[in-house]
Formats: structure tokens, sequence, C-alpha cells
């Protein structure tokens, strides 16, 4: 990841200004600031693209910034390695005063007639110690008719494209959010002060044994998501090791959010005589990979015997479903 964008010149655009400039004038805005050419997509000039940039009434008949609200199950990563900062998108989701700050006045820039659609949105980020507006036109990088980069599951959803086009206008150009820090994104959504937690050290930290030791950092972590504080997690790799795939489905490197934190209860009438010795509640964590595919296969997992111990009416208020228990909200781990 390169640096951020050091125009300050981002931050004083007027979107009230502009807006009304455009009403007047009939015509969409177009950021000459952020401009839909090469410069905004590479760090280095000179490299040649066949993508072309479209406003999502260009590909779709209908769109909207949000359809039925945000939910983590909207965003899905696209060809930029940029999970860093998706996973704190996918965060927002859970904490719906942070994303009215991010996303300000989400219902006056909404898709329809009262609001006067000239084609301009307004983010918010922390940077220098405050809240600092981030303007942006909704031209979005697309080849064969379809987004390039981060994208809703919902066709005519474009709230995740175009907060991804403010985080890159803030860090200078997309190919700048390929690879990046997950403490970053979640002080640019939060403002607050982010807390890593490597887990191998936690362990060594304690006076306590090791079940002690998980059950201390479980309840930190239910406590903090109890919060509505945003989490995202990733697995460390030695040396040049990026984003491989382990042999359960996890990928090293890689940020997944978290989505739930929570014991899962154990029913003796549906557990086998293989597990009826060691009922307990499971403490469980549910993560959601911004790929939206290429999930988690180890325990637990989808259609895992595991699930053989957790009641109908948990699963289903869980949302998990025999031969599916991937769902879109994530995985348990």
């Amino acid at each position: 990841m390169g640096f951020l964008n050091n125009n300050k010149r981002i931050f004083d655009q007027d979107y009230n200004k502009i807006k009304k400039i455009c009403i007047k004038n009939n015509s969409l805005f177009i950021d000459t600031t952020f401009p839909p050419t090469d410069e905004s997509l590479f760090l280095e000039s000179g490299k040649n693209s066949e993508i072309v940039w479209k406003r999502p009434s260009e590909l779709v008949d209908n769109p909207k910034l949000f359809v039925e609200g945000a939910s983590f199950g909207d965003v899905q990563q696209g060809i930029l390695g940029n999970c860093w900062c998706l996973s704190a998108f996918l965060g927002l989701t859970l904490n719906k005063s942070l994303m009215n700050k991010v996303l300000p006045d989400c219902t006056k820039q909404e898709w329809n007639s009262n609001n006067h659609y000239v084609g301009i949105f307004k983010f918010s980020f922390w940077r220098y110690g405050k809240w600092e507006n981030i303007i942006i036109d909704d031209l979005l990088p697309t080849k064969n008719n379809e987004l390039l980069f981060a994208r809703s599951k919902t066709p005519n959803e474009f709230w995740p494209a175009l907060l991804e086009k403010a985080f890159a206008k803030m860090y200078g150009c997309y190919e700048n959010l390929s690879g990046g820090q997950l403490s970053d994104a979640l002080l640019d959504v939060s403002g607050g002060v982010p807390e890593n937690i490597v887990f191998a050290k936690f362990l060594e930290s304690e006076e306590c044994d090791r079940n002690q030791k998980i059950s201390k950092l479980f309840k930190l972590l239910e406590r903090e998501f109890a919060c509505q504080s945003l989490m995202v997690a990733a697995i460390g790799a030695k040396g040049g090791e990026n984003e491989e795939v382990l042999s359960n489905g996890l990928i090293l490197r890689h940020a997944y959010a978290i989505t739930a934190v929570r014991y899962i209860e154990l029913d003796a009438k549906n557990a086998s005589f293989k597990y009826f010795s060691k009922l307990e509640k499971k403490m469980m964590i549910r993560l959601r990979n911004p790929w939206a595919e290429g999930e988690y296969n180890g325990a637990w997992s989808d259609a895992s015997e595991e699930w053989n111990q957790v009641s109908v009416l948990q699963k289903k208020e869980l949302g998990i479903v025999l031969g599916n228990c991937v769902t879109p909200h994530g995985f348990f781990v």
C-alpha cells in the first residue's frame, strides 16, 4: 500500500455548493480532484487499461444506495487485494451510528426524484484528528459492463462500490488499496483507537492456564462486540507467505470481519454418543470473508458433524441449514 493522498484540496470540496451548481446547470458531477482516468487507478502513470468508467444508471435500471438497509452480507470483494478495508466496511454494517457517520445524510443521498440526483456523493472519514468529508462522483471502474472492484451481492445496490471509491480517493488511487493495515481502516471509519491482539502473545502473557486465558479473551471479545466495537481477524504469516489457502480453507494474511461473538449451547438430545461426555457451551465467533466464497471447511463448517450437537431451534436462530452452514452472515469457528 502507498501513502495517503497528500492533496488537502480533496477535503475542501463543498458538497452542497457543487450540487447546487450541477442542479442549476442540469449537469452530472465529474470530480476533477479524482478524475475517471488511469490516474485514479494506478500508482504509476503510463499504464494502459481497458477499464471504462460508468455510472450506476448505466449498469442497472434502478440504482440504489441501499436496498433494504446495509448488512454484512452485502459486501463482496473485487479484483483488488483490499480485504483490510472491506472487512472494516463489513463491520460498519453492525454499527448503525458509525455507518451514518461515514455515510452522512444517506436518505438525502439516495437515488430518488426528490433528491435531485446529479451523480455526487459525500462520505466522511477520520483524518488528522477530526472527521473530514470526501466528495466523489459516481463514475465507477468497469470492464465488460461489470464492476471491477467492490460491489454488493444485490446488483442495484451501490454503497460498497461508492464507499470503496471514496476510500481510494483518500489513499490516492485504487491501486493504493491493494494491501494495508487493518488498524488503519478501523481508525479511518471509526475515529477510535484500534487495539491489536496477537493470540499467541496473549496466551504467553497471562499467568493462568490456557483454558482460562481463552475464556478471558472470549469475554473481552464478547463485551466489545456488545458495545458495537468494529472487530476483524486475520491469520499471520511468516516471511513472504501471502494469502495462502490452508487445508481448512482459511487464508493467511486475509482479513475476516467478526460478525458475531456468542456461546452456542450443545443439546444432549441431538448429540451423538461420542460427544455426550463433553456437553458444554462452546465459545464461538462468526467470521465473514469479503470474497464471499472459498470458505472454511474445518470443525463447525458447512455440514460438519459438530452441528449434530446443536438443537434445531438454535440452528434456526443462527440461520443455519444443514448442508449450508456457511450463510451470507459468515461461518462459525
